[in-house]
């Protein structure tokens, strides 16, 4: 039987889907220098890493993920340390496919992508669907969420999904990414990874359908922030046998994320008159605090630029 999934589009998620469509345009349309959206999108990944992975009780900081990112050593367990990477391939595997026409997710796809989350760390079971029983859990608390389809069921069952996705239809490419998330986390195909995956193929999912968003946000980040919510959507979808309560968490986090982006982009946009009198320059971070910062209040002292940046620098070098 073809997988038709089941949920209502509630007034909550409706008004999500407002607010989201509102701030796209508004984020997309935004004039920033280049320079300064490749630092938002950095930002975004190390985010989006740091969360992924933190759900499922990696102990990083947000700071050492940055610099495992960028190639740097930390002094932290192997193993956290691996899943940062893994992660981090994962995303790069995403921005590098979705804007080709012919890229499909497959089987295939799911399966490679699992490997590649579990590379050095599990080389035997990554990229294998599971032959033996699971549960989710709350990794904070410990709570079980629900208890995943039979191992026999698996394969059948990402097959339906993965036909879903490729098939023809009229629907919000949010609800889309969110319906991805939650059936591949109900299936639970792998023995582990299935919680980053699912975010990361619900990613990939939005990123194709049009909502990349310059890349520049972590619907991960909302997830990380409100665990409880997060696990109890899924929790209580599993229970009525319908995604809704799980859509309305999605959407919500979709929306939330995005006008905070919103909010940093509007700080951010530069008048085009101004980039055409002094054109394209290259800013560290604390020169652009200092860009932004006169760009909403009109000047800037060196005293406040002092306290801006919260003591990082003396005097002297402002």
């Amino acid at each position: 039987m073809p997988f038709s999934p089941r949920y209502t589009i509630s007034d909550h998620i409706v008004q999500n889907l407002e607010v989201i469509a509102e701030v796209k345009g508004v984020i997309e349309n935004a004039p920033l220098l280049p320079a300064f959206e490749s630092s938002l999108q950095r930002e975004a990944m190390v985010r989006s890493v740091h969360a992924s992975v933190r759900l499922e009780g990696n102990r990083l900081e947000e700071d050492q993920v940055e610099k495992v990112v960028a190639g740097k050593k930390v002094k932290a367990w192997e193993k956290d340390i691996q899943e940062v990477k893994n992660y981090a391939r994962v995303l790069d595997f995403i921005s590098s496919v979705y804007k080709d026409p012919s890229f499909k997710i497959l089987e295939a796809t799911i399966r490679e992508m699992n490997r590649t989350l579990l590379a050095g760390i599990d080389d035997v079971n990554g990229g294998n669907f599971r032959t033996i029983p699971v549960a989710v859990q709350n990794t904070r608390t410990g709570e079980l969420v629900f208890t995943p389809p039979d191992a026999f069921q698996v394969p059948i069952l990402v097959k339906d999904l993965v036909d879903w996705l490729e098939a023809d239809k009229i629907i919000s490419p949010v609800l889309e990414a969110g319906i991805a998330h939650y059936e591949l986390v109900r299936i639970h195909p792998f023995v582990d990874g299935n919680g980053r995956y699912s975010r990361a193929l619900a990613v990939l999912v939005l990123y194709r359908r049009g909502y990349d968003i310059r890349r520049i946000f972590s619907v991960e980040h909302y997830a990380d922030e409100h665990p409880d919510a997060y696990y109890g959507a899924l929790k209580e979808s599993d229970q009525k046998g319908e995604i809704t309560p799980f859509l309305e968490f999605w959407s919500e986090a979709l929306a939330n994320e995005l006008s905070k982006v919103k909010t940093k982009v509007l700080a951010a946009s530069l008048d085009k008159r101004v980039r055409d009198r002094i054109g394209q320059t290259y800013l560290n971070p604390r020169q652009w605090e200092a860009v932004l910062y006169v760009n909403r209040n009109g000047s800037i002292s060196a005293s406040e630029y002092v306290d801006l940046l919260n003591g990082r620098v003396s005097l002297r070098t402002v």
